[in-house]
């Protein structure tokens, strides 16, 4: 406590004296949003920048590195878990009204292998994935190829829950595009049997 005790002076710098209360300041924070953003939703791979709201109050995930917390528990926006630990992660952007209709975007992928080209090895749970490293995973819409992103992100690569195509892939992969199935799907030559030499009778 200042002023009292013998190492006060350690953290408190003495300014002088003074008189009366000065009166607090309120802020209220003003709706930056004509509606508000989607629901926090635990677990989510939030994106530096991506919007959410809570408790009628929208909120902005910070930059990295801090954006890595942005979806995990304990790190919901508008509350007090932690000691208000969401602060590390998200920006309070003030209060909202209603609801910001969703923007529906088709997402185009472009083929990165032309045909007579090879998928990689298709993505292994557990494996040591290094920077630069591309996985194939088969889904309805074909085969998709991902890449192992940059040191640190490289380390996520081979964890389990962050699969390419999971939740938290994107923290990892990146989607290069779709690759050719023909090349890794139609079989190889067909292997050629030499026959034995035929036994010698003595």
């Amino acid at each position: 406590m200042p002023g009292t005790g013998t190492a006060w002076d350690q953290a408190w710098t003495l300014l002088g004296s003074c008189t009366g209360t000065i009166a607090p300041t309120t802020l209220s924070p003003t709706t930056t949003q004509p509606g508000c953003p989607s629901a926090w939703v635990s677990g989510t791979a939030y994106a530096a920048g991506a919007m959410v709201s809570a408790g009628g109050k929208s909120f902005q995930c910070n930059a990295h590195p801090m954006s890595l917390f942005c979806g995990q528990p304990g790190y919901e926006p508008n509350t007090e878990t932690f000691g208000g630990a969401y602060k590390l992660a998200w920006t309070d952007m003030g209060t909202c009204a209603g609801t910001l209709a969703p923007v529906t975007a088709t997402p185009t992928v472009t083929p990165v292998y032309t045909v007579g080209g090879a998928c990689p090895a298709a993505y292994a749970a557990g494996a040591t994935y290094s920077a630069g490293s591309k996985v194939t995973t088969v889904t309805a819409g074909g085969k998709n190829v991902y890449q192992c992103k940059a040191f640190p992100y490289s380390g996520y690569c081979g964890q389990a829950g962050y699969e390419p195509n999971g939740t938290y892939g994107s923290m990892g992969w990146t989607l290069l595009g779709v690759c050719d199935p023909v090349a890794t799907d139609s079989p190889s030559k067909a292997p050629t049997a030499s026959p034995s030499k035929a036994p010698t009778t003595l």
